[in-house]
C-alpha cells in the first residue's frame, strides 16, 4: 500500500494527454465497429465510387430527397451515375444527347408509391422543365363492396371472364412541372389520378405505377406488364423550348404481361 501511495504522479498536462489518447482510441474503435461512416453525403458518394473502381470522379449535377431517401446524380464520361442512400448503391445509365431521365426508386417501394424521376444533363440554359408521362396497362381487379380491399392480376391471357373480377384497361397521361434539383437537374413527382387505392381504378393505377417505376430503374425493357413513355421538355427564362429528353418501355399494340425495348 505504501508503494502505491508513493508511486510517481502524472502532472495535469500528462493526465490530459492520456485522457485524449484513450478517448481517441475509443472513438476509433467505435468508428470501426460502425463500418467507418463518413460525415457528409458527398464523402460517402466518393467512397462508393472508389469501391466501384470508377476511373474518374463524377461531376455531380443534382440531388433529390424524399422521406429518408437521398439521391445524387451526375455525369461520368459517357455514363450518368445515380447514387442512392441508404444502401450506398450506384446505378449507371447511358448518357443521352439532350438529357437523361432517371428513375428514383424508393428502397421501400410498394404499389402505392409516387412515381418520381429526375432529368439531368439537359440544356445548360434551362430554368424550368415539364414532364409528360403516359402510362398504359390492363388487369383484372376485384374490390370489396365496402371498398376495403382490392386485388390485381397481371393479364397474361384474356379469359372471357374471371368470377368477381372486373377487366379494366388503363391509359392515362400525366403532366407535371419539375423542381430544380441542382445546377443541371430537375426533380418530378407524379401524383396519382385516382388517389383512393381501394377503388378498382385506384388500385390498378397504383400497381401499374409501381411496375413502371421498377421497370424504369433499369436500362433494359421486357420486364414490365405496363407500357410507359416519358418526355421532359426544357425551357429557358422566357419560356422558349430548348429541347426534349425521352425514355420509354413501350410496344404497340401492348402485349399483356410483356415489355418492350427501352428507347
Amino acid at each position: 500500500m505504501a508503494k502505491w501511495k508513493n508511486r510517481p504522479r502524472l502532472s495535469r498536462g500528462w493526465k490530459t494527454l492520456r485522457n485524449l489518447v484513450l478517448a481517441t482510441v475509443c472513438l476509433f474503435a467505435l468508428w470501426a465497429y460502425m463500418s467507418y461512416p463518413l460525415p457528409t453525403l458527398e464523402m460517402r458518394f466518393r467512397r462508393t465510387e472508389r469501391e466501384n473502381l470508377l476511373a474518374q470522379p463524377t461531376e455531380i449535377l443534382g440531388r433529390a430527397e424524399r422521406d429518408r431517401e437521398i439521391w445524387l446524380a451526375g455525369v461520368n464520361g459517357d455514363q450518368v451515375v445515380l447514387y442512392q442512400e441508404p444502401g450506398d448503391r450506384l446505378w449507371f445509365y447511358e448518357r443521352r444527347e439532350g438529357g437523361t431521365i432517371l428513375a428514383l426508386l424508393d428502397s421501400r417501394i410498394s404499389g402505392d408509391e409516387t412515381f418520381e424521376v429526375m432529368a439531368v444533363d439537359g440544356p445548360e440554359e434551362a430554368v424550368s422543365a415539364r414532364l409528360t408521362l403516359r402510362l398504359q396497362g390492363e388487369g383484372y381487379v376485384r374490390a370489396s363492396e365496402n371498398g376495403s380491399s382490392a386485388t390485381y392480376d397481371r393479364v397474361l391471357t384474356r379469359p372471357d371472364d374471371k368470377p368477381g373480377r372486373t377487366f379494366l384497361a388503363f391509359d392515362e397521361t400525366y403532366e407535371v412541372w419539375g423542381e430544380r434539383a441542382g445546377n443541371n437537374a430537375f426533380d418530378f413527382q407524379v401524383e396519382h389520378h385516382y388517389p383512393d387505392q381501394y377503388t378498382r381504378e385506384g388500385y390498378l393505377e397504383s400497381c401499374l405505377m409501381g411496375s413502371a417505376s421498377r421497370s424504369a430503374e433499369y436500362e433494359y425493357g421486357g420486364e414490365s406488364s405496363v407500357n410507359w413513355r416519358m418526355e421532359v421538355a426544357f425551357y429557358d427564362e422566357v419560356g422558349s423550348l430548348l429541347g426534349t429528353a425521352e425514355r420509354a418501355d413501350w410496344i404497340d399494340p401492348p402485349v399483356p404481361g410483356g415489355g418492350g425495348e427501352v428507347s
